[in-house]
């Protein structure tokens, strides 16, 4: 999983967001991706960082973020979870616990 913290140019509020890199080159912001079904997980999660190289490799210009709704429900539903767990770390490890289930199912 490769993510960044930053704010988009055009919020007004500046609120500093976590994204995470998909596999075809496109940033995802967490809450949005948080909305999505986990059989959608795979696709900000590698398995090995030559996957990860190879993405990275084919960035160029700004970068480029898929837009998924989120409404005011899902991030208070997004953060009581956070908050549930404990920490953002916490929660991509339990990302990562639901992607690997998957995967052996």
């Amino acid at each position: 999983m490769v993510n960044i913290f930053a704010a988009l140019p055009h919020d007004p509020l500046s609120r500093v967001r976590l994204f995470f890199l998909q596999r075809d080159g496109m940033w995802i912001d967490e809450i949005g991706r948080s909305t999505l079904p986990d059989s959608e997980v795979a696709k900000v999660v590698f398995d090995t960082a030559t996957e990860v190289l190879e993405v990275i490799s084919r960035l160029a210009g700004p970068p480029v973020v898929r837009e998924v709704p989120v409404t005011d429900a899902d991030v208070r539903v997004y953060t009581a979870r956070v908050q549930g767990i404990g920490s953002p770390e916490t929660a991509f490890q339990d990302l990562l616990a639901r992607y690997r289930r998957s995967k052996e199912s």
